[in-house]
């Protein structure tokens, strides 16, 4: 998802597949050289990108011959791409699980990774009432503080989850 055209270090390969129904198809995610400045990675901390899969429908020739007003649908997948230098491979996310700290600061829940790592929640909680930011999942960058509104009203322990890289429940927690 790159909407101002940067150069992506990565190159998904091919570019266009024709999926028939019910089949699946894997693509080749490849890292584009360092040669470049400006394709570089940082050596000491995960890297995030986003993936957009365009599902492109076939055309209704049927449609076509009668010229008549047709609607197309084009539906977009958005995923996560997570990149891992070679001096943090052996780090999984159950090692620095204890390098996130989450707690209510007045009005907030405040988290704090010192990790190299992209933490996600699974679940971020207040009492009951779940906390997402923006109606998405709360993603933390690594070496990053992020503070999020607290639900107004809402009495509760502080509860979350973290997933590990193939989302296994790492660990629940209470604040």
């Amino acid at each position: 998802m790159n909407k101002d055209r940067e150069r992506t270090p990565f190159m998904i390969l091919p570019p266009l597949y024709r999926l028939e129904p019910s089949s699946e198809y894997s693509w080749n995610i490849r890292r584009i050289s360092e040669g470049s400045n400006d394709m570089a990675l940082p050596k000491d901390r995960e890297s995030l990108f986003w993936i957009a899969f365009r599902a492109v429908p076939l055309k209704d020739s049927k449609i076509e011959e009668k010229k008549s007003v047709s609607l197309t649908i084009t539906p977009t997948f958005f995923f996560k791409l997570i990149y891992r230098p070679e001096s943090i491979m052996a780090l999984e996310n159950k090692d620095v699980i204890d390098d996130v700290i989450v707690e209510k600061v007045n009005e907030n829940i405040v988290i704090n990774n010192k990790s190299p790592l992209y933490m996600t929640f699974e679940y971020l909680k207040v009492g009951e009432v779940e906390i997402k930011n923006d109606g998405r999942a709360i993603t933390v960058k690594p070496f990053s503080t992020v503070s999020v509104e607290a639900p107004k009203n809402v009495q509760g322990k502080l509860s979350w989850r973290f997933n590990d890289e193939n989302f296994f429940i790492i660990k629940d927690k209470e604040y």
